[in-house]
């Protein structure tokens, strides 16, 4: 799994899939299996992580101050049955914008909005609506192209690989939100 993270979230507890505003993922187009005549380009798309997602039950935070809701929080089985974990605007809340043609994304490490503030992001490649994409990369080359021309000095930007079940520890009970939503990071 390809993860894009410029800061670290909160461990998510939340995990019904959104009540108020239904994710629309960020179109990205991914050149695979290159030969000298060429690549075949695939269509996927970019999910936020959840836990940089707003987490509500009844129009309610579930995550304020630093800490969970205790009315919809007491314990971890608890929230994730009370709290969904909402879609996510790229642009407005998180500073993530499609470079032209969707091939590429760009980042905002600090993005201001009527809320507050959102500090960077953590962003997972989809192979579809509700799965991530499965890289098989034994005998394989990747590589990505990354500007940082723009990236002040004592900021990290990084791409990274790491192990998650593809459909986000989708369960259909506690956790209904799954990859679509962000879900399953370790």
């Amino acid at each position: 799994f390809l993860a894009a993270a410029a800061s670290m979230g909160r461990a998510v507890l939340a995990q019904q899939a959104a009540k108020l505003r239904p994710e629309k993922h960020l179109e990205l187009w991914v050149e695979m299996d290159c030969t000298a005549d060429g690549c075949n380009r695939e269509k996927g798309g970019l999910v936020m992580d959840a836990n940089w997602r707003w987490c509500q039950s009844g129009g309610q935070n579930c995550y304020t101050e630093k800490k969970w809701n205790p009315t919809f929080c007491s314990d971890p089985a608890k929230c994730a049955k009370a709290c969904s974990v909402e879609g996510a605007d790229y642009e407005a809340t998180y500073g993530v914008t499609p470079t032209t043609g969707n091939t590429g994304v760009n980042l905002k490490f600090v993005t201001r909005h009527s809320y507050g503030a959102n500090y960077g992001s953590r962003l997972y490649l989809m192979d579809s609506e509700d799965t991530y994409k499965i890289f098989k990369l034994k005998n394989r080359e990747f590589s990505f192209d990354v500007d940082v021309k723009s990236l002040p000095c004592g900021l990290n930007g990084a791409v990274y690989f790491v192990e998650m079940d593809q459909h986000g520890d989708l369960d259909g009970e506690g956790n209904t939100a799954g990859a679509k939503y962000g879900t399953g990071y370790c």
